[in-house]
């Protein structure tokens, strides 16, 4: 029980930098500011009607931006500890050091979790005062409505998972190198970078193997995978591979390495 509340009080401090920060709230406000944007201005740039449903689902691709707070988040989470001079501090603590970045690693993920519910609470809310909302009076248009809701939630969870893998490898590369700017700026450039990579190596079998083959699960679900014959479970294996090694090196980096 001790362990167990320590272990929240870990997650609990290390939730409270995170929110600390005026950034932070500065970035999330400006992806829940996108939500009515869309809303008001899709329309206009593109001169399609929008529905409560299409609406939706333009919304959903916001969630694809939760990435780049996360990046900054986990970028700083371990080496920002090493720039403001607070790890020996964090490290005197009769805390075991899988612990502490194990709590780090914890409040990352509530942050990804916290932002993609807000944007889904705030797509609904804009969709319910600016379009009209669907009636069931049939089971048709019940059977509609249900498969819309699970085409909604597949596109805010394959989203989600992509988030995940990135802020993943920013933190596992912030623990490696101890610097922010180095963690966070590789990141983007791996971000913005892989897709392009990923078309000039398509025509290889091998490259359905790299990360950035299988980060787009929504495109994969779709057919459109980068190379011929990836599936959903296919690239939700490789993912975990990655996850898996991301978190070793993080791990051996912070806990055995010396500070």
């Amino acid at each position: 029980m001790l362990s167990l509340r320590q272990s929240l009080a870990l997650v609990q401090n290390e939730n409270m930098k995170i929110y600390a920060r005026p950034t932070t709230w500065l970035m999330i406000g400006l992806l829940l500011l996108l939500i009515p944007v869309t809303a008001l201005l899709l329309p206009l740039a593109t001169g399609i009607t929008q529905d409560f449903w299409s609406f939706l689902f333009s919304s959903a691709q916001i969630g694809a931006m939760v990435t780049l707070p996360a990046i900054v988040i986990a970028g700083n989470l371990v080496a920002g500890e090493f720039a403001n001079g607070t790890i020996k501090l964090l490290l005197i603590r009769p805390v075991s050091r899988g612990k502490i970045l194990g709590a780090k690693y914890i409040a990352l993920l509530l942050f990804i979790i916290l932002v993609v519910a807000l944007l889904f609470i705030a797509s609904m809310v804009t969709a319910l005062i600016f379009f009209e909302v669907p009636l069931v009076t049939n089971l048709v248009e019940a059977t509609m409505i249900q498969e819309n809701l699970n085409r909604l939630i597949d596109l805010y969870l394959y989203s989600t998972v992509e988030t995940v893998m990135m802020a993943t490898l920013a933190f596992m590369l912030s623990t490696l190198f101890r610097s922010n700017s180095l963690a966070i700026g590789l990141s983007y450039l791996l971000l913005f970078t892989g897709p392009g990579l990923m078309m000039l190596l398509q025509n290889f079998e091998w490259s359905k193997y790299l990360l950035f083959a299988n980060t787009n699960l929504r495109l994969i679900a779709e057919g459109i995978a980068p190379v011929e014959g990836m599936t959903v479970s296919f690239a939700l294996t490789i993912l975990l591979l990655y996850f898996i090694l991301f978190q070793a090196l993080a791990w051996y980096s912070f806990v055995k390495r010396d500070v």
